[in-house]
């Protein structure tokens, strides 16, 4: 007698997988840390469960660290991937990957000392080294912006010569289109850029706000959190939503 499974095998599978690599649970991690923080900030607004509100910093505290400890040592991978990155033969593309890379490698780097002070091994500034941390991320998350912008406006140049050689411009011109339709259509074509954007643009007011330049809700930074770690699950689990240097 045939037993069905009531989780379909390619499903399955993809769940295997993704949990078998250290970057899909460290982002798995990173979504139930941000999902908690926007969880404990709302029921500390409108709930009066201290308790609850207090085990659930506790919780997301606890994920935090548990990320710190998936990364540790990365910062020298990251800092390899950025010397091959140098090799990529469009000018902007090596100058915005490069750059994002090495400020990554430096914020993994200070978040590495970071941990090592949390732990008690040594003694160190613990604000000095965390707004370091999240200032390389910023510096990061602008080149990986930069980078996306250039995306867009290239794919745009394509799509107008295209319809320039296809001789279109004039059937563009006679038929009205939303505009909003004609963003979500362009958005689910290009899906790569799409979510590298999103991705980049929620995690983008995180730094900021940690680094006290713009004044976010911990609820907004939850949700901003949660939102790009979902973008970065996705591209994990399926790698054609990643952008390329090709």
């Amino acid at each position: 007698m045939a037993y069905n499974s009531p989780v379909p095998m390619d499903v399955m599978g993809t769940l295997v997988k993704f949990n078998s690599q250290t970057a899909g649970r460290e982002k798995l991690l990173r979504l139930i840390q941000y999902g908690t923080r926007m969880l404990w900030a709302l029921m500390e607004k409108y709930s009066h469960e201290k308790e609850v509100v207090f085990r659930l910093q506790n919780l997301e505290y606890t994920f935090s660290t548990a990320r710190k400890i998936f990364r540790f040592g990365r910062s020298l991978d990251v800092f390899y991937s950025a010397l091959t990155a140098i090799n990529i033969p469009d000018l902007t593309l090596r100058l915005t990957i490069t750059l994002s890379r090495i400020n990554s490698a430096l914020y993994l780097l200070a978040d590495h000392i970071l941990w090592i002070g949390h732990a008690g091994i040594v003694d160190v500034n613990k604000d000095k080294w965390s707004a370091l941390s999240n200032k390389f991320w910023l510096y990061s998350l602008v080149m990986n912006l930069i980078r996306d912008a250039y995306e867009i406006k290239s794919l745009l140049q394509i799509q107008v010569s295209r319809n320039y050689v296809e001789n279109k411009e004039m059937l563009l011109l006679s038929q009205p289109r939303n505009p909003f339709s004609s963003l979500i259509q362009w958005m689910i074509y290009h899906r790569p850029v799409t979510v590298e954007l999103i991705k980049n643009g929620c995690d983008f007011w995180i730094p900021l706000s940690n680094l006290k330049i713009v004044k976010i809700s911990p609820v907004t930074v939850g949700l901003l959190g949660f939102i790009s770690s979902l973008a970065g699950i996705l591209q994990i689990i399926n790698t054609s939503y990643k952008l390329t240097t090709s």
